[in-house]
């Protein structure tokens, strides 16, 4: 009897397992339908130039200028379902080789990993090894390259605040963090040595890959995970959104993680990776997650709607080329500059970031900012010496003569700027100024760079002159009123002012004025002239000086 219900439990027992199989079959094979989203595919990119991004599966991204290639995650395995549940993993060289093959990968300067788990860090240091490529990430994505025996001295475990420059491209790894699924958490303490469990390959810390260039920026969100505020002072024009599992949370969450990844960073374009099944071989078009663990459609659908206008949501091939930054949403198609949304922000988004760094404009001048070094400038022997004028230092910068020569046309030269009235004694960067030909019957045409400085020193002079004027005025005032004070006491007797016998002249007819204005200009302007000569030869003769000098009496 015993007998019996031993045997009618396990037929259960077997009965339930195989039906338990079979719906777990059935239910992995449902998977959404993204037929209605495929008109957001990007274009194939241009044969050659450009940037151009390949989306190669879960947060893989092979990104190319065409001198540089720089490839996150490297992920090409793929081992099937009931292997990575039921048994043991470990990197594929075949599948690896097949993929670098398919993408047109031979060399590659960096592999860079967002985390350590086995889909993003398993196949990371075999890729490396056969591209001659650094190996970039935690310190337990180290720890995986250690039990494949990858070479120490290309592992790279970035510091707080580290960026690595590669060619063009600048790569910066912002600690982030995971999808909050609770699976294989924590960190690898030791060599990791394959095969091993799934679970082996512990997340280690996540990143936010940061990829700047000089056409644009890519920031690379590796997992559906943020931490408030760390990207508050990132800018980016495109960001490759992890979305896996996305679909299986709340609205509150989703809407933290679009404000916190996308809407901090300003991008303009946002392209959804980690939603294919890497349990499958990577085809075109991916294959999505089953319905069963992830609502892929359902998180595109939410992308779509939190876009908006000025920002799009555009979906990458597998296995093709495209250029990120194609008409990019809010960006002028003939000059490449930001549109109306761009304009305040990144209003030097055309510069490159040595031009955009200390430079600004003040009352028509450039001043260097206050936070950042002014660029450097190679000096003029001889002509860019300190030269004391009025009370201020400033820079004399000459790159022509005048007098007789003042006809012949001279290049652009830096145009000297006086200092806070003459008042500081700290230089500021000179100014490029273009010097247009000069006439050479008419001085007040000549604009030369000396001239102007003659006349800011003189500026800072008369105001030191009208100080002392105002302050005889006063002390006049006062003795005055002392005088007066006395001749009251003393009674002297008052004197009238007397009147002026002057007869006033009769104007001389309109013509006549005409021409005696126009002599009088003339020789106003020959005095002027011999002036700045004399003015200019004490500047090149008597006032330059290395150190401290005396002005000459």
């Amino acid at each position: 009897m015993r007998r019996r219900a031993a045997l009618a439990l396990a037929l259960g027992l077997t009965v339930a397992l195989a039906a338990g199989t079979g719906w777990l079959a059935c239910a992995l094979r449902e998977r959404p339908d993204l037929a209605p989203f495929a008109a957001d595919r990007l274009p194939a990119a241009p044969a050659a130039g450009g940037l151009r991004v390949t989306f190669l599966g879960v947060a893989t991204l092979l990104v190319s200028d065409g001198e540089t290639a720089i490839l996150t995650d490297g992920f090409f395995t793929r081992p099937p379902l009931w292997r990575t549940v039921a048994w043991r993993v470990a990197p594929d060289p075949g599948a690896i080789e097949a993929g670098l093959a398919r993408a047109g990968i031979d060399r590659l300067a960096a592999v860079v990993v967002v985390h350590s788990h086995y889909d993003h860090a398993m196949d990371a240091p075999l890729v490396a090894e056969r591209t001659g490529a650094l190996l970039v990430g935690s310190e337990s994505t180290a720890q995986i390259a250690r039990g494949l025996g990858f070479d120490e001295a290309r592992i790279r475990v970035p510091a707080p605040g580290e960026s690595f420059p590669f060619g063009r491209f600048r790569v910066s790894l912002i600690p982030s963090r995971h999808f909050p699924h609770g699976m294989a958490m924590g960190t690898i303490d030791a060599p990791l040595v394959p095969p091993a469990r799934a679970t082996d390959y512990k997340e280690g810390g996540s990143f936010s890959v940061l990829i700047e260039h000089e056409r644009g920026r890519l920031l690379v969100q590796g997992s559906a995970g943020f931490v408030p505020g760390a990207l508050r002072d990132v800018r980016a024009d495109v960001v490759a959104l992890g979305i896996g599992g996305l679909g299986t949370r709340d609205d509150a969450y989703r809407d933290d993680y679009w404000r916190e990844t996308v809407e901090a960073v300003g991008a303009r374009r946002v392209i959804p990776i980690h939603y294919d099944d890497f349990t499958v071989p990577l085809e075109e078009p991916p294959v999505p997650a089953p319905n069963l663990l992830d609502d892929v459609a359902g998180s595109l659908r939410f992308l779509r709607e939190r876009a908006g206008a000025g920002r799009d949501v555009r979906l990458a091939p597998a296995w093709q080329a495209v250029d990120p930054l194609a008409d990019l949403p809010g960006r002028d198609r003939v000059s490449g500059s930001r549109g109306r949304r761009g304009r305040g922000r990144d209003r030097g988004a055309g510069r490159t970031p040595a031009e955009r760094l200390g430079r600004r404009r003040s009352l028509g001048r450039l001043e260097p900012d206050r936070d950042r070094a002014a660029p450097e400038q190679e000096p003029v022997p001889g002509v860019d010496e300190p030269v004391l004028l009025g009370e201020g230092l400033v820079h004399r910068a000459a790159h022509g003569r005048v007098g007789a020569r003042a006809r012949e046309p001279r290049l652009d030269a830096p145009a000297a700027h006086e200092l806070d009235a003459g008042l500081r004694q700290e230089p500021l960067v000179p100014r490029p100024r273009r010097v247009r030909d000069a006439h050479p019957g008419r001085v007040a045409d000549v604009d030369h760079p000396e001239l102007r400085l003659v006349g800011r020193a003189r500026r800072v002079e008369g105001a030191e002159h009208r100080q002392l004027r105002l302050l005889a005025r006063e002390v006049g005032r006062e003795r005055g009123e002392r005088e007066g004070g006395e001749a009251e006491r003393t009674d002297a007797p008052h004197q009238p002012r007397r009147r002026s016998t002057r007869v006033a002249r009769p104007r001389p007819p309109a013509g006549v004025a005409r021409a005696s204005r126009r002599r009088v200009r003339a020789g106003a302007r020959r005095r002027a002239r011999g002036a700045a000569q004399e003015q200019i030869g004490h500047a090149a003769g008597s006032w330059r000086c290395a150190g401290q000098c005396e002005r000459p009496k």
